[in-house]
């Protein structure tokens, strides 16, 4: 969509409606805004654009073991799951985009370090990406989801040894680690 990302900087509220785009003196379409507090920032789209194909391409989740421990009777697993998100952008149009890639947030997910948004809304993280005139971009998303696994000491079977060994963590050092619980289940 072809839009424009406002900045309400009258310092009174901006009342809502319906506004047209005039570029190069030629009509380029219109829209609707929600009324905008004072400071408040928005996208708001007025014309679809024909001009610049988005292609957005998933990647299988990967997941690893970051820490195993026991406590209380317990053996606890933390887990990351790791996922990325490409956005393929090709823009045909004779002048350069900036193009404003939406995100969507999902519970528990964040983003990985490094990654920064220009703006974060209540659903979705909204990147900016400059594309060339006749040229293309990508952008990619890569988020982790923490999680915690719970293991009675006495539940703790050769199956799930080799599961959390298959996510990152080294078969020896989880055997040296877990003989003493394996030891006291005997």
């Amino acid at each position: 969509m072809r839009a424009v990302w406002i900045t309400n900087t009258t310092g009174l509220t901006l009342d809502g409606g319906s506004f047209a785009v005039i570029e190069s003196n030629a009509f380029a379409g219109e829209g609707l805004v929600e009324p905008l507090k004072p400071s408040g920032r928005r996208v708001i789209s007025y014309a679809a654009d024909l001009g610049v194909r988005v292609l957005a391409a998933h990647r299988d989740h990967s997941s690893r073991t970051v820490r195993v421990r026991s406590q209380e009777g317990f053996l606890l697993v933390d887990r990351q799951e790791r996922r990325e998100q490409t956005y393929q952008i090709r823009n045909e149009d004779v002048s350069a985009r900036a193009v404003i890639i939406e995100h969507p947030i999902e519970s528990g997910w964040t983003l990985v370090e490094g990654q920064r948004p220009e703006e974060t809304s209540a659903d979705a993280h909204r990147f900016r990406v400059a594309v060339n005139a006749r040229a293309e971009a990508s952008l990619t998303v890569r988020e982790s989801l923490a999680g915690e696994t719970r293991l009675w000491n006495t539940e703790i079977t050769d199956d799930e040894i080799i599961a959390m060994t298959g996510t990152g963590v080294s078969a020896e050092a989880l055997r040296r680690e877990l003989e003493p619980v394996l030891a006291k289940r005997r």
